[in-house]
């Protein structure tokens, strides 16, 4: 009977002290998974949260990268607005600038330049009635032109053998700019050339028609080959 009662004691006192190990670990153990649960949940809060702020920033970036290059475009148009045009200097200007320039001798009506040919020469005023204003008298002196009246056409002439042969090369459009004495410059524009003749009271075409009836402002000829024939050009006033 009494091993029966240690029996018994024994046994209760097992499962008592079982009871409290139970116990006691689920008590231990219950915090620590709340508390593993707890990190995870706020792992993943964070790590989200972390994803959203990270999500923001990347639209913020690209939002300020797209409102940058907005800006830089608008900059740039203001830029392209507010610079100036380029300058253009027309060939007529370099011209005049060079002519204006120029310290070479005039004559009594100035000089005549040729840019196109790289010449020019000074200019008198000349007569075909006045010995004292001889136009072959002129034109026979060295860088010395005539320029006569010729009925209501101005005429200006030279010798070719003086340089005024370089007319012959002459193109339709070709400027001549005469420069006065008092530095006012006159431009020319070369509106046809041919080859006519000098029958000593008229400069005719070969088809024999006079000078005077063809539309210039001004008539410049020189000799050509031999005999009578001249070189021809006349030219429209374009501006004074």
């Amino acid at each position: 009977m009494k091993i029966k009662k240690h029996i018994i004691t024994l046994t209760i006192l097992c499962i008592t002290i079982l009871f409290y190990i139970f116990a006691y670990t689920n008590i231990d153990q219950v915090p620590i998974v709340k508390t593993i649960e707890n990190n995870v949940k706020s792992y993943e809060e964070i790590k989200e949260n972390t994803e959203t702020d990270f999500t923001l920033a990347t639209e913020v970036k690209e939002e300020t990268s797209q409102v940058n290059q907005s800006s830089t475009k608008i900059e740039s148009n203001v830029i392209d607005l507010e610079r100036p045009n380029p300058i253009i200097v027309e060939e007529n200007d370099l011209n005049i600038e060079i002519i204006k320039n120029d310290k070479t001798k005039l004559g009594t009506l100035g000089r005549l330049y040729f840019p196109s040919l790289n010449h020019s020469v000074a200019l008198f005023h000349a007569s075909l009635y006045d010995e004292n204003l001889n136009a072959q008298v002129i034109v026979d002196n060295k860088d010395s032109a005539a320029h006569f009246s010729l009925g209501d056409s101005f005429v200006i002439a030279d010798h070719n053998y003086q340089g005024f042969k370089k007319i012959i090369n002459l193109n339709i459009g070709d400027k001549a700019y005469i420069k006065k004495c008092d530095g006012s410059i006159m431009i020319y524009k070369l509106n046809n050339k041919f080859i006519g003749e000098n029958i000593k009271t008229d400069l005719i075409s070969k088809e024999g028609t006079s000078v005077q009836k063809m539309e210039a402002d001004l008539i410049m000829y020189t000799c050509y080959n031999t005999g009578n024939d001249i070189m021809i050009t006349l030219w429209d006033l374009e501006s004074i």
